[in-house]
């Protein structure tokens, strides 16, 4: 686990929102947290889309802002800023407003504390690739049926069970609602 915390601690992107967003002597003792696939993907070494944030205090996106990041739009799921320079250098933070533990996959509920600078993750999931649902309830099987190419492309898989369970989950609701 050590070496996984180690990949996002000095991940340069990581470091640099960690100096804008975790000063104690400015505004407190926040820990933004980051969440979700960006998490993995830093420590499997490939570069996030995006950086989706829980815990962003008010103080934390003014910092943010005052480093030259810009509202971009906010939507039901997530408020976002942009960061682009001109050298080509393009930043996406997401201050995610569902909760981490409705995600669809335990691994979509990685995360790792800006300030604390600990990791949170599945390690069953993460070890074996193997996609964890969260939930079978109507919403939850939809949004992991929904995911499961996003995680795909980073080499997950869910196993054809796990599948057919989400699927009648699903079938439950549709045929009690006829």
């Amino acid at each position: 686990m050590k070496d996984l915390e180690k990949k996002l601690q000095t991940h340069e992107t990581i470091q640099w929102l960690t100096d804008i967003m975790v000063d104690e002597k400015r505004y407190g003792t926040p820990n933004p947290k980051l969440i979700g696939g960006a998490v993995v993907d830093i420590i499997e070494g490939r570069e996030p889309n995006d950086f989706d944030f829980e815990g962003l205090s008010p103080k934390s996106i003014k910092e943010l802002l005052a480093n030259g990041f810009k509202f971009e739009s906010d939507t039901r799921t997530a408020t976002t800023y942009v960061y682009k320079d001109d050298l080509g250098f393009n930043i996406k933070v997401q201050d995610v407003k569902i909760p981490k533990h409705e995600f669809d996959y335990t691994i979509s509920q990685a995360t790792y504390g800006l300030k604390s600078k600990t990791l949170d993750i599945d390690e069953v999931s993460f070890n074996s690739k193997i996609l964890i649902p969260t939930g079978y309830e109507f919403n939850q099987a939809m949004s992991a049926l929904y995911r499961i190419p996003h995680w795909k492309r980073k080499g997950y898989t869910l196993p054809e069970i796990t599948y057919a369970s989400l699927l009648n989950s699903i079938k439950k609701v549709t045929f009690q609602k006829s």
